[in-house]
């Protein structure tokens, strides 16, 4: 499949919109769900919170002018995104201890420090704005990725049910396939196709 860059023009007024209004839509979806699991598991508050921070980057995002026009990648990009919102509150898994709550932690503190580098550069549809190359991006070149893992794990485990597991199976293959449509666009610019070389793997050293 060939990805195509365009201008920030050509896409219509009225999708930049619409983009932000369902992320909004659903967050608040999201959060009428798990208001009851809050109160009877607090660390799902966590969770909303790593997802509000998501909306409002959403929104606060900066415009770019290279960004994919495939239809397959805007449908992953938003399925990827959206999926994870679709979990429901569901039985903790004793069993895994206190792993749930040491998933969801450190899941956060990578998304959470990716995000911090990315600032306004952050976005849902692949594009390139700005090749991001120290800290964590230093280690693997989509690191917020791999912190979302962590958390929809957690979520999972503090969260299981036949549903949350199609759910994020679902998430998970979208989000690999999202990852792949990133780097098609990003390779498009040198300055990352030398960051490939010298950052061989994208998600776990080592793995993948």
């Amino acid at each position: 499949m060939e990805t195509t860059a365009v201008t920030r023009q050509g896409i219509p007024r009225f999708l930049d919109r619409f983009e932000r209004v369902v992320v909004v839509l659903l967050y608040l979806f999201l959060v009428y769900r798990f208001a009851n699991a809050v109160v009877e598991a607090p660390i799902n508050a966590v969770y909303l919170i790593t997802e509000l921070v998501v909306m409002l980057m959403v929104l606060c995002r900066r415009s770019t002018d290279h960004i994919s026009a495939s239809p397959v990648d805007w449908v992953i990009a938003f399925g990827g995104t959206f999926a994870s919102m679709m979990l429901i509150p569901g039985t903790r898994v004793e069993a895994a201890g206190v792993l749930p709550e040491a998933m969801l932690l450190v899941g956060i503190v990578i998304s959470f420090g990716a995000k911090l580098q990315l600032r306004r550069s952050f976005g849902i549809v692949a594009a390139n704005r700005g090749v991001k190359k120290t800290g964590l991006y230093a280690m693997v070149r989509h690191p917020m990725y791999l912190g979302y893992f962590f958390v929809q794990g957690g979520m999972l485990l503090l969260n299981f049910g036949a549903w949350n597991l199609a759910v994020l199976t679902l998430w998970a293959a979208l989000q690999i396939e999202r990852v792949r449509a990133e780097e098609r666009m990003l390779a498009l610019d040198p300055i990352y196709r030398t960051h490939m070389q010298t950052t061989r793997y994208r998600l776990l050293p080592l793995v993948y």
